[in-house]
């Protein structure tokens, strides 16, 4: 993982795609998911504490899955890997400003 010591956060509760977490952080999406991620209802065996878990938003008889990892379960998973993260300032928006 790239030594980024803060991960900002978006205004509202967020379910995050396992790329948008990768992002974040800044490491490659497919070794991230590979390494990082614990698909729940998927994997076998016991979830590591240095695992995010995912939870599949899609029903089961769906071929494609959409696996996503909650905003304090991001939140947890930061803090057991040392990194940090800030919330948004109340009144604030996040992103560039608009071009008018």
């Amino acid at each position: 993982m790239k030594n980024r010591e803060i991960v900002r956060l978006p205004h509202k509760p967020f379910l995050y795609t396992i790329d948008q977490v990768a992002l974040l952080v800044g490491e490659p999406p497919v070794p991230f998911g590979q390494r990082y991620v614990f698909r729940e209802g998927f994997d076998v065996g016991a979830r590591h504490p240095r695992q995010l878990r995912a939870l599949n938003i899609e029903p089961e008889w769906l071929v494609d899955q959409a696996w996503r990892i909650n905003e304090d379960e991001l939140k947890r998973w930061l803090r057991v890997v040392g990194m940090g993260w800030q919330e948004p300032e109340p009144g604030t928006r996040s992103g560039p400003p608009p071009k008018w």
